[in-house]
């Protein structure tokens, strides 16, 4: 039997929010790469002056 001393609740909350900071970092990462990949398909279109849908 191990007994649970309050330094040890102290870690183990501090992994807890260790682990939520880490997946939002990872979340946050996965957010930024779509917003640049869209904007770079945005500029390659813009670039090409469109796709000629608009006739102008």
């Amino acid at each position: 039997m191990q007994i649970s001393t309050p330094w040890d609740t102290h870690i183990s909350r501090y992994r807890e929010v260790a682990m939520t900071d880490f997946f939002m970092l990872i979340s946050i990462g996965w957010a930024a790469l779509a917003a640049m990949f869209s904007l770079s398909i945005a500029f390659v279109v813009w670039g090409r002056d469109g796709d000629n849908t608009l006739k102008f």
